[in-house]
């Protein structure tokens, strides 16, 4: 269990190093065309566009599929490759055209979306519930130091050579397929009664509908609280080095190493969060992280400081920590044992339209208002993400084998 933890981590540690070079880096090519926020942050909603369109899909696919492999290694050994070579290629598009670098970005966001859904599903398909908290923490941990690693590598690399960082994730993403393919081993699946694939809803109207029909509504609660919660992160996430190099006068090599605060302090935080979720609970957790992030956010848009700023983001990255680590694994919950892929997808829904939503959303009230909107916009939608997780029910909502929509609840 210990090695398919760390094999599993490898892959997250490689997933997070990519999203992190490419939200620190991509605003700044973005730049080098236009110096309109909201049209940025409209252009970096296209990976969260791919997630919203595409995971369901491919998640659903996985559920289905039956191969010597295995039903997620299959896509995660196809799309790994292919987002590696779309991330190596992106910065050469950075020197030639909008649109070139545009269509670039679509198609690296493509490529990453054919495994991610399979990826996340391997929690619930390779570990019992008592501990996958745990092992969500211990991923994530992994994940926060291929952040720090972007960043601070990343950052470096960056002022010397812009291509270099992606180069780097790029590595790291192929070397984790070969991990993947050599160190996990899929639990056989039962395929007496299997469905058929028209029985399972892989797109975005199916998996909305399976979603609304659950008797009970804590799954659909929870992915309106992670909306307007990933807003908040998302939006901290994509402009950071935007309000660095604007509000506080970095260098975007410089933005980027200071972001890894941030980043190292999530990684301290995750095994805690696991841990305090098998303790507490996992609803409570999120909920809590929620209340203490509020004042923080209000803290980051009254400071003067940058001093204060590398102590505040660390704070904020260990009460993230709560949130992130433990809402995918709540979620799972809900899922029957042959649609993990199809709800991990779905999940993705509300991560994705949060990320697609949040940018521009931001980029517009920081055009308005100033760079300290990017501060009042997180709290308030932390405090919303709040009211909505608040109504959660922590339990397993499952959706019996033989339906193809949600018609029974147990709740432990």
């Amino acid at each position: 269990m210990k090695k398919q933890a760390l094999t599993l981590g490898v892959g997250w540690f490689a997933l997070q190093a990519i999203w992190t070079s490419y939200n620190a880096f991509m605003p700044l090519f973005y730049r080098e065309f236009t110096a309109n926020l909201f049209l940025i942050g409209l252009f970096m909603t296209f990976d969260n566009i791919a997630a919203l369109t595409l995971q369901p899909f491919w998640g659903a696919r996985s559920d289905l599929t039956r191969s010597r492999l295995g039903r997620r290694k299959p896509f995660i050994l196809v799309g790994m490759p292919l987002a590696a070579v779309a991330t190596f290629a992106l910065p050469y598009f950075a020197n030639t055209t909008l649109v070139a670098l545009m269509l670039a970005a679509i198609v690296m966001n493509i490529c990453m979306t054919i495994f991610r859904a399979p990826l996340v599903a391997l929690f619930s398909d390779l570990f019992p519930r008592a501990v996958r908290t745990q092992v969500s923490g211990f991923t994530d941990l992994l994940a926060g130091l291929g952040a720090i690693v972007a960043l601070l590598v990343g950052g470096e690399l960056f002022d010397i050579d812009q291509r270099l960082p992606f180069a780097m994730v790029a590595g790291f993403l192929l070397v984790a397929a070969v991990v993947i393919y050599i160190g996990i081993r899929e639990p056989e699946v039962e395929t007496r009664g299997e469905r058929v694939a028209g029985d399972l809803p892989p797109s975005i109207p199916g998996a909305v509908r399976t979603l609304f029909a659950i008797p009970e509504k804590s799954p659909l609660l929870l992915i309106a609280g992670v909306f307007f919660t990933w807003t908040a992160w998302n939006g901290l996430e994509s402009f950071w080095t935007t309000y660095a190099t604007t509000a506080l006068g970095m260098r975007g090599g410089d933005a980027a190493n200071f972001a890894a605060i941030l980043a190292l302090s999530y990684l301290a935080g995750a095994v805690p969060a696991g841990f305090a979720a098998a303790r507490f609970g996992r609803q409570r957790t999120i909920f809590a992280g929620q209340l203490l992030l509020a004042p923080l956010y209000l803290v980051g848009a009254l400071n003067r400081s940058t001093l204060a700023y590398a102590i505040l983001l660390g704070v904020i990255g260990l009460v993230w920590a709560l949130v992130l680590v433990n809402c995918v694994i709540l979620f799972q919950e809900f899922a029957s044992l042959r649609q993990v892929g199809l709800f991990s997808g779905m999940f993705a829904i509300g991560t994705a339209l949060a990320q697609i939503a949040g940018p521009p959303g931001y980029g517009a009230l920081m055009n308005a208002f100033g760079p300290q909107a990017l501060w009042f916009t997180g709290c308030a939608a932390v405090v919303v993400g709040a009211l909505f997780v608040s109504r959660v029910r922590e339990g397993q909502v499952r959706v019996p084998e033989g339906e193809t929509a949600p018609a029974a609840v147990s709740m432990p």
